[in-house]
């Protein structure tokens, strides 16, 4: 009880919880071993994506494996301190993982340049490993999303380490004698170093995770943070700095390689340059002393071809099939029922196998259709799309970089992004020295064809494909639903309260909420985590999407969708399928029939 009292303390201090909502953390620390689903990774794909750099070099590697972790009074590098964030420990493996880091946890080497040497970095499978819990086994999801990492506290947690260390003699001595115990050490190197992390991690805790609250674990405003730090953070212009209150869930990651958008919004139909600004904004080194018109741009940590790497890998990564020793038989009948009531009422906007495609892209590469629904028929909270990011107004300061914008002092966030980074991700692309082929699949074959010119509606959401769904609770852009049968349930029927964590209903197919068994509390009450829309009630108006379905109903659908994908290890095939069905010959698809 101690430690649990001494834990809810330090969360209270740093900001991130009122005593009123205080949970602890309720992963085990004795973990079981993981049972891996067949998503068409070798164990050598699997371990590439857990710890292969993409740049990221948020403090000295040496410091962090040596660092005492102020929540979980243990080291930072340890099963313990890894579960204090929710971070999952990866198995040791001398050749991938020597000192036994947490999966999305690496080392980043840096050879020469302004920052020479090796540091600790966050990879993309921190948030995009997820794990299921039932009767005492954990199912490992690759490529899925994580519902214990909350990395807001661990950026706070880390910081508050950074600077306890740096206070007390005594913990700095204790430091510099773990430090001794892995080989020699400069005392007065490291202290330099010490100060430094500290002051970076607290930048960025500053000026890019800018938050009203904690968004919890498999959340963030990504677009926030990414707007923090592209229009404030690395030009250094704070005025462009907003607070990023408006938290969305991790997004799965198979089939988005394939697919036409990414991100929630569908802001992003470049799947380098979507990589690139997560790269950026999750701790690559960068330096903009050079910012100017007439000038390189910069220079950076992120490893463009690891980034080109992991894209690979995401691409040849298949849904998981539905494992039923583990969670039970399916029913056909229910199956078949389900399928019926999926083609009425869902078809309309999801995507299943084989998909509807686009037109091509250059080198005749057709990608996956996705349906861009409105928020006046979604219904959904809104506050995603009422960033700054989406806004028409011309509110974001150019500064000392008017003459990028024709000496325009003010823009609006788009043109920003579409100038400033398209300059980045060009340069990083340049100094990758790729083929012209390789440039081109970089880039999802985007050209100057009219398919690669559209953009996106504003205040709209993508409809991702339906395979693997059943695996990626909770559900809606938010978060807000706990589960399929509630997201299948009329908006005023579903949990206004639950708690996000790892043990799985395979009937309802979700976050177990018939007790608090999870980490964190989620109360769809506070702003930005409503859990309205997409309701499925009788009547039509704004967030109603389909007719009222009985219990008996809602478990058809979930039986069908829990039979998706029918097939282990189908990766979808890139740039389609033999018999592609094109998205504008399917008079039923939503883009169709409401063209954008």
């Amino acid at each position: 009880m101690k430690k649990a009292h001494r834990l809810i303390s330090l969360l209270s201090a740093l900001g991130l919880i009122s005593l009123s909502s205080a949970s602890v953390m309720a992963t085990s620390l004795q973990r079981p071993d993981f049972i891996y689903l067949q998503q068409n990774w070798t164990p050598q794909d699997r371990e590439k994506f857990y710890w292969t750099s993409q740049g990221s070099a948020l403090i000295s590697y040496d410091i962090y494996l040596a660092l005492f972790d102020e929540l979980s009074q243990d080291l930072f590098n340890s099963p313990k301190g890894a579960n204090a964030y929710g971070l999952l420990m990866g198995e040791p493996n001398r050749r991938a993982n020597p000192d036994r880091l947490p999966i999305g946890v690496t080392l980043t080497g840096i050879a020469d340049g302004p920052y020479a040497g090796n540091y600790m970095g966050l990879t993309c499978a921190a948030c995009h490993t997820s794990e299921l819990r039932r009767n005492g086994k954990t199912i490992i999801i690759d490529g899925g999303k994580s519902n214990t990492f909350d990395i807001v506290l661990w950026m706070r947690g880390l910081s508050a380490s950074l600077d306890a260390t740096l206070a007390s003699s005594e913990k700095f001595d204790a430091l510099i004698k773990r430090m001794r115990a892995r080989g020699s050490v400069d005392v007065a190197d490291v202290k330099r170093r010490l100060k430094a992390d500290a002051e970076n991690v607290k930048r960025y805790n500053d000026q890019s995770f800018i938050v009203s609250h904690s968004p919890g674990p498999g959340r963030m405003d990504a677009i926030g943070v990414i707007q923090n730090f592209f229009l404030g953070m690395a030009p250094q212009i704070p005025a462009n700095q907003r607070v990023a209150a408006s938290a969305a869930k991790v997004p799965f990651l198979w089939n988005t390689g394939q697919s036409s958008w990414v991100e929630w919004s569908g802001v992003a139909p470049n799947p380098f340059a979507r990589n690139f600004g997560e790269a950026m904004t999750t701790f690559t080194r960068l330096d903009t002393s050079k910012l100017k018109a007439d000038k390189e741009l910069y220079y950076s940590t992120v490893d463009a071809q690891a980034l080109i790497a992991l894209e690979g890998l995401s691409v040849k990564l298949a849904p998981p099939k539905w494992p039923e020793k583990l969670f039970g038989q399916l029913n056909p009948e229910r199956i078949k029922r389900g399928e019926q009531l999926f083609e009425k009422n869902c078809s309309e906007c999801h995507n299943r196998y084989p998909y509807r495609w686009t037109d091509p892209r250059q080198n005749n590469k057709r990608m996956l259709a996705n349906a861009l629904v409105p928020i006046s028929v979604m219904g959904v909270d809104p506050e995603h799309l009422n960033a700054g990011t989406f806004s028409a107004e011309e509110w974001v300061v150019t500064q000392h970089l008017a003459p990028l914008f024709n000496g325009k002092e003010k823009v609006s966030a788009s043109e920003f992004f579409e100038v400033m980074q398209t300059r980045f991700v060009n340069q990083a692309l340049d100094g990758a020295k790729l083929s012209p082929e390789a440039r081109l699949k970089a880039t999802g074959y985007l050209g100057d064809d009219p398919e690669s010119k559209k953009s996106a509606p504003v205040m709209s959401f993508k409809a991702p494909p339906i395979e693997g769904v059943w695996a990626v609770a909770p559900y809606l852009h938010n978060g807000s639903v706990p589960n399929l049968y509630e997201l299948l349930s009329p908006a005023s029927e579903r949990s206004r309260l639950f708690y996000v964590g790892s043990e799985f209903d395979p009937v309802k197919v979700g976050f177990d909420t018939t007790g608090r068994s999870g980490g964190r509390l989620h109360d769809v009450r506070v702003k930005g985590d409503g859990n309205g829309g997409h309701s499925f009630e009788n009547g039509t108006g704004r967030g109603i999407i389909g007719p009222y379905l009985t219990p008996e109903q809602r478990y058809d659908l979930i039986a069908f969708l829990k039979s998706l994908p029918d097939q282990a290890n189908r990766a979808t095939p890139y740039g389609g399928t033999p018999n592609s069905k094109l998205a504008k010959d399917d008079p039923n698809f939503f883009n169709t029939k409401k063209p954008y």
